[in-house]
């Protein structure tokens, strides 16, 4: 087995996880680490033994011993770098929402597709032995059909630089664009369903948010077989960290939370409650695991490219996924419930 080469362009928040990640497996060997502030790059590469740190990321992607590139950048960013490491052959994990536009997603992936090179969008809990679980209960029926899922999350700036990084994102996207398109994601995988249409409304608690967008969002979302689903999240220097996962259907509801949100025995990981109407029970276990398994994210990439497996079927979803959040943000700032167009490769 050949050893695979990884660049990671952007440094900080995720893309840390990611330099470890290309650190640490075993099939890989980091080469570069980018980010446009030179300390970060260099600080990013000497924790972790890469041999080049670079603030262009155009010279990475001229390095014929990198053949995988992590892009961690602004969502802005995403499609112009990405875009040019597949047309220079090399294969890419992009982080979510894989662009700002559906137009430029779009294009994006149909790079991927006429270049033959594997792209991968960073949806972390596809891979999250939790998130895994419940799909598995919820497609066995533990709780029925038609569903209502809640996915309600918040972050609290705790100074005034994780702040200036939550601001860059909000004023690039929204937390519901942004976050919101892996949780709606979920709701499509859990469900089997299609979001038909989208619903929602938003707050701006910061001074400083534009007027065109919030960092608080609501939205609401129809599936085309009754089910629907709830995404609630929050970005401020007010609001509380917390989240809530669950799942309801005619037969029962699952619970998630957190090993770091449990009372007691979080060393024991994710637990997960399941009621059985049937039986009148409510059942437990744990999860042992990692919220976001950035490795295991990357294993599956180097899979696909050794094994010159489909990436469509990925792509598709991701699109989606970006499409009804999308969606959702327009509906909120029309005060609207829009339909959802679908889209495909």
């Amino acid at each position: 087995m050949d050893e695979h080469g990884v660049a990671v362009i952007g440094c900080g928040g995720m893309g840390m996880n990611h330099v470890a990640a290309a650190a640490q497996s075993k099939r890989t060997r980091l080469v570069t680490t980018v980010d446009l502030n030179s300390g970060t790059a260099e600080q990013a590469a000497k924790t972790y033994g890469a041999a080049k740190a670079l603030t262009d990321y155009r010279e990475a992607l001229e390095d014929p011993s990198v053949g995988v590139v992590v892009v961690a950048t602004p969502p802005s960013t995403h499609r112009e770098i990405a875009e040019q490491a597949l047309r220079r052959g090399k294969h890419v994990l992009c982080e979510k929402p894989l662009a700002c536009t559906l137009d430029d997603a779009l294009a994006l992936c149909r790079t991927a597709v006429e270049t033959d090179c594997k792209l991968r969008v960073g949806y972390i809990l596809r891979h999250n032995r939790t998130y895994q679980t419940v799909a598995d209960m919820i497609h066995g029926g533990a709780i029925g059909a038609p569903m209502v899922m809640r996915m309600l999350g918040g972050e609290l700036a705790i100074n005034e630089e994780q702040w200036k990084r939550d601001l860059g994102l909000i004023v690039e996207t929204s937390p519901a664009i942004d976050c919101g398109c892996h949780y709606v994601d979920l709701m499509r995988w859990f469900s089997g369903e299609e979001v038909v249409s989208v619903c929602g409304v938003g707050a701006r608690t910061e001074f400083d948010i534009p007027h065109d967008n919030f960092n608080y969002e609501v939205i609401g979302v129809a599936l085309s077989k009754g089910s629907c689903g709830l995404y609630e999240v929050g970005w401020s220097r007010t609001y509380r960290n917390f989240s809530e996962k669950e799942f309801l259907g005619p037969k029962g509801r699952i619970r998630i939370t957190y090993s770091h949100d449990r009372l007691s025995e979080g060393e024991k990981g994710d637990l997960i409650e399941h009621f059985d109407l049937n039986k009148r029970k409510l059942l437990s276990f744990d999860v042992p695991g990692v919220l976001k398994p950035v490795t295991t994210e990357l294993e599956e990439l180097l899979d696909c490219i050794e094994t010159d497996g489909d990436i469509v079927a990925g792509l598709n979803d991701a699109l989606q996924s970006l499409a009804i959040v999308l969606v959702g943000h327009e509906a909120i700032q029309q005060g609207a419930t829009l339909p959802v167009p679908r889209v495909v490769l």
